[in-house]
């Protein structure tokens, strides 16, 4: 009798330590869904990056860069005061018909016309305004170009609007150079973050040919499968088996694109477009080990160029401030391959 009750005691422990075991496991797995999706919505659907991005040490400036950077954006400002921008809008219908009504959105940009047969696009990075990439601008206006800067937000409601770091990002610049009618135009693409990405991409494409002829890449990632992993470690706290995995699926499912085959280095391989490369040598959030792998990935005529003290989003600026490598190795550039 003992001996059966003993049985029949271990039989219940059993059964509920695969009960606990079972309940634990679907709590760990709806944890790591929800930790997923969270991320999914801060950094795609950004509702909340800026707080987000406030506490990651690696993306914010420190005091003496921020003072320089938002010299570099009034100088910016008093640029557009000076010049006449014309405000425009055209459908994402590039990017509708390739990943579905969810990609649907207008596509908001503006074109300073300086009577070029030259027009530069101006392409801001992540949690970046237009008002960032026209830093850019008075150095491209004052060698005579027509200057093109879109936004690369697409509003969601709710105060989010999505960001797919390239993917949807670089057909926005196929439409707007459809609806300019530039594609008979000389056409430079130069981005920071994102906007690099986004230029990359588009300029790989012989499908969707815009007739590319330079590209500036700041601070490009090499994929975004690894740019997504970092961000979820650095930022998160979070591995890559379990959240990593269904992030991916997430965006597959709400986005219609694998993370996992956005590679930069790919597209800045496949076809021969000049390309110059630039990245700060103190940049710890986009680390410059990524720019050197798309660098030495690329195809046709390329530079590099390191601005040693330059840390995340103040290639320019630092240069700017410091000995001016920046527009000296870039005006060699373009005066080589563009005129």
């Amino acid at each position: 009798m003992v001996g059966n009750r003993d049985s029949k005691e271990n039989k219940i422990f059993v059964i509920f330590l695969v009960l606990a075991v079972i309940v634990g496991g679907l709590m760990l797995l709806w944890g790591q869904y929800n930790s997923a999706q969270q991320v999914f919505e801060i950094g795609f659907l950004s509702y909340r990056v800026d707080e987000q991005l406030a506490n990651d040490e690696d993306y914010i400036f420190s005091e003496e860069d921020a003072a320089k950077y938002n010299e570099m954006l009034s100088l910016a400002g008093e640029w557009k005061a000076g010049v006449t921008g014309v405000e425009k809008k055209c459908n994402s219908d590039t990017v509708a018909s390739v990943f579905g009504e969810f990609a649907e959105s207008e596509i908001s940009y503006t074109v300073y016309d300086n009577g070029s047969d030259t027009t530069v696009f101006l392409l801001h990075g992540y949690n970046e305004t237009v008002d960032d990439a026209a830093i850019f601008a008075p150095y491209w206006w004052e060698k005579g170009y027509n200057i093109i800067i879109p936004s690369l937000e697409r509003p969601k409601g709710d105060d989010a609007s999505l960001v797919t770091f390239g993917v949807y990002e670089q057909y926005d610049i196929y439409d707007i150079i459809t609806a300019e009618n530039l594609k008979d135009s000389k056409i430079v693409l130069h981005g920071r973050g994102t906007g690099a990405a986004a230029a990359l991409l588009i300029g790989s494409r012989a499908d969707y040919d815009c007739g590319i002829d330079l590209i500036v890449s700041d601070s490009v990632y090499a994929t975004l499968n690894g740019l997504k992993i970092e961000q979820l470690k650095a930022q998160f706290g979070l591995g890559e088996f379990l959240t990593g995995t269904l992030l991916s699926n997430t965006i597959n499912t709400q986005l219609g694109f694998d993370i996992s085959t956005i590679e930069i280095t790919k597209a800045a391989s496949a076809r021969e477009v000049p390309k110059f490369f630039v990245c700060g040598g103190a940049d710890t959030f986009i680390d410059k080990n990524e720019t050197y792998a798309v660098y030495t990935a690329a195809n046709g005529e390329k530079a590099l160029l390191t601005v040693d003290e330059a840390a995340n989003r103040m290639a320019y600026t630092a240069s700017w401030f410091g000995e001016g490598e920046y527009i000296v190795k870039l005006d060699e550039f373009v005066n080589e391959h563009l005129n």
